[in-house]
């Protein structure tokens, strides 16, 4: 069922909120914000409507995730996520990693409770 569903508008999403995350490092890397910042949110802008126009299709698409597609998601995101602070990168990218791990977790234990 993944397969006919599959992930498109997940990944648009995703798209959105990296682009965000970037544009937020970017406005505040000089630790000011200020009116001026509005320029790095400008390229957002142009992952907004790929993101909202099937976002209602994004519960389905979660909810029949094959382990493949959770991989490709979280890869996704790594390839999307970009900033120049390599640092900060990794920071973020280890915390998804964690939240991977996390998920496997809770789809082990829903494993082990129906096996009672």
């Amino acid at each position: 069922m993944a397969d006919e569903i599959g992930i498109k508008e997940t990944k648009d999403l995703i798209t959105l909120g990296a682009s965000f995350g970037e544009a937020i490092y970017e406005a505040g890397k000089d630790s000011e914000w200020t009116l001026g910042d509005y320029k790095h949110f400008l390229p957002v802008l142009g992952d907004v409507i790929p993101a909202i126009s099937g976002i209602e299709q994004v519960p389905a698409e979660l909810k029949d995730l094959t382990e493949a597609e959770k991989m490709e998601l979280f890869d996704f995101f790594k390839e999307e996520f970009n900033i120049p602070d390599d640092l900060i990168e990794a920071f973020v990218e280890n915390a998804l990693e964690t939240a991977r791990h996390v998920f496997i977790g809770v789809d082990l234990w829903k494993q082990i409770k129906e096996r009672e």
